[in-house]
């Protein structure tokens, strides 16, 4: 990911850990220190290529186990 990229309003991306809330609606998955570029103005979020194949992974697993919180750390999992 190149730090400072344009975001598609016009403003800076600026590299950070953030994290990533998942709302299915009857349960919710918190993944915490996830690497992504956030839009200074408009909050825009964009994960890497790995990042997000790790995130749709660490998706599933949660869906399969049928729970209804987790909270998790993204460099502990990835």
């Amino acid at each position: 990911m190149k730090i400072n990229e344009q975001c598609r309003c016009g403003s800076s991306l600026e590299s950070k850990y953030i994290s990533h809330l998942i709302d299915f609606g009857s349960s919710v998955l918190v993944i915490r220190n996830v690497p992504a570029l956030v839009c200074s103005r408009c909050g825009y979020k964009l994960f890497d290529d790995v990042v997000a194949e790790n995130l749709e992974k660490m998706e599933i697993d949660f869906k399969k186990r049928n729970d209804l919180i987790e909270v998790t750390n993204y460099k502990e999992v990835a």
